[in-house]
């Protein structure tokens, strides 16, 4: 295929792929920036931070099945069955909990997800600092080299220099991602995926 056609199907592909969201296309920006960049992230480290992502949605969907409206449910739940015994004449074997011991239940359940979220959240943010400090290295260096050549362009033409727009994206990107991987966890939790955004996890 020649470069025309190449090109014709980028364009094409384009067009009618759905339109990213302001954060894939950040995604999009960074892994550029950092395979331009020769940016080569340690395995090992990725291989945590996959683990800590699957740990962490684990988590999170455990919290999200043991809401005030989950328990809600549970408690008329009960109550139907234990009506639909009843009304055979038979007697309630299963034991009966009143809706406040059921909504605590719950409560409790939803908080030991929340805090094996924030335990996730705290082994990822330890790698997630490495993982951020070998991306900006290589792609702040990408950065220095694109400005080198424009500067010694402009100086060829005389003409007064300032940073190009692509420069200041790619230091606002560099700025970003040391800002992902700090996430204040002072009482909260974070998603490891979102701690590095430059990879796929």
């Amino acid at each position: 295929m020649n470069k025309f056609a190449e090109n014709l199907l980028t364009v094409i592909d384009a067009a009618i792929s759905p339109p990213q969201s302001s954060e894939q296309r950040e995604r999009s920006f960074l892994r550029a920036i950092g395979q331009e960049a020769k940016h080569k992230p340690d395995a090992a480290s990725v291989s945590t931070m996959a683990t800590e992502q699957k740990s962490y949605k684990g988590s999170q969907g455990f919290v999200n099945k043991h809401t005030a409206e989950h328990a809600r449910e549970a408690f008329v739940g009960q109550h139907a069955r234990h009506t639909a015994v009843a009304a055979g004449g038979e007697a309630v074997g299963e034991h009966a909990f009143t809706r406040e011991q059921i909504e605590t239940s719950f409560e409790l359940k939803r908080e030991s997800g929340k805090s094996a979220m924030r335990a996730s959240s705290l082994r990822a943010a330890l790698v997630a600092k490495e993982l951020a400090a070998a991306f900006t290295a290589p792609v702040g260096k990408l950065a220095d080299g694109i400005e080198a050549d424009e500067k010694a362009l402009c100086a060829k033409f005389g003409f007064p220099h300032s940073p190009s727009a692509l420069v200041l994206a790619i230091r606002s990107a560099i700025k970003r991602v040391e800002q992902a991987a700090n996430p204040d966890l002072s009482y909260g939790y974070c998603e490891p995926a979102r701690m590095v955004p430059f990879l796929d996890l």
